[in-house]
């Protein structure tokens, strides 16, 4: 037997598939901007160490972005006085920041700079935020790095913002010229993702614990609904029922028995007197000159005679 439509158990399902998708959904956008304001908190801290190592190091940074026209090599950067005399200035800095390296290219892309001295001279021209970057435009990306060498040796499983910043000259009135080069600065950024995921989560449950406990109140008002529609579609059925039993025995205009209730009464009747051994008498009773009614003054009047 087919079952028949149940509300609650309607509800209960989608209202239930809506909830754990508006949940997830909620969970996945908080992330998204809680990791984006990440990015560009992290992307605004590495501007300003941006700006202070090219200040404090202008004639360094200039040197080295001066160094191909001078005649020399990128690969024989690594070596030269020049990046020494960066690293010197540049890693005391960096001391107890979450910034684990830092990159220099020139305006073709090159690099000419790292804290990791093994990537000096690499083309990275093709590198999207290089290029925008090149382009006067701030960049940044997040991944995460199974291995990563950074300042402080090798690091796994990290968080990393890499962010992208033109460096440009200023003239005496301080307004800034044309893009010179590119800082790439690498931030760790890990124990913000932590503590931004374990927000999540608990933000997450706070949410689920609302959802599950508006789910449940409106799950019992619906079961309370449904039993009283429930309760209502059988009262309306044993009605019909009952009147189908009624019509199906008694005139619908006068509310008399009709001929198949008088023949099972009269049944009756002969069957009790033969018992019994009582006469039994049958009454019939005529309206003489009805039709004439029905004809002259119309069936609904000669219904009503008939009722009276």
């Amino acid at each position: 037997m087919k079952a028949g439509f149940s509300l609650t158990r309607t509800f209960s399902i989608t209202s239930l598939l809506g909830i754990v998708t508006i949940v997830v959904a909620l969970g996945l956008f908080y992330r998204w901007v809680s990791i984006d304001n990440l990015k560009a908190q992290a992307t605004r801290a590495n501007s300003e160490l941006a700006q202070a190592i090219s200040n404090t190091l202008r004639e360094n940074v200039n040197s080295l972005l001066d160094y191909e026209d001078q005649g020399g090599a990128h690969i024989s950067l690594a070596d030269s006085l020049l990046v020494k005399e960066i690293d010197a200035a540049v890693l005391p800095r960096l001391q107890g920041l979450s910034v684990i390296k830092i990159k220099i290219f020139d305006l073709h892309g090159h690099t000419i700079y790292s804290t990791d001295h093994s990537q000096i001279g690499k083309d990275e021209s093709q590198g999207l935020g290089v290029r925008q970057a090149l382009l006067g435009v701030k960049a940044d990306k997040m991944s995460f790095r199974e291995h990563f060498i950074g300042i402080n040796g090798s690091v796994s499983n990290r968080h990393v913002v890499a962010s992208y910043i033109p460096i440009r000259s200023s003239s005496a009135e301080g307004e800034e010229g044309p893009v010179e080069g590119v800082f790439e600065i690498y931030t760790d950024v890990t124990p913000l993702v932590k503590g931004v995921e374990q927000t999540a989560l608990q933000v997450l449950g706070i949410v689920a614990l609302l959802m599950l406990a508006l789910y449940l109140y409106l799950l019992d008002t619906i079961r309370r609904a449904d039993r009283e529609l429930q309760a209502h579609g059988r009262r309306e059925r044993e009605e019909r029922e009952q009147r189908i039993h009624y019509l199906a025995k008694h005139d619908p205009l006068t509310g008399l028995p009709n001929r198949n209730q008088f023949n099972d009464l009269l049944d009756q009747a002969v069957a009790r007197a033969e018992r019994s051994g009582n006469a039994l008498g049958v009454m019939l009773i005529g309206l003489d000159r009805f039709k004439v009614i029905n004809d002259s003054l119309g069936q609904e009047v000669g219904d009503r005679v008939l009722v009276e």
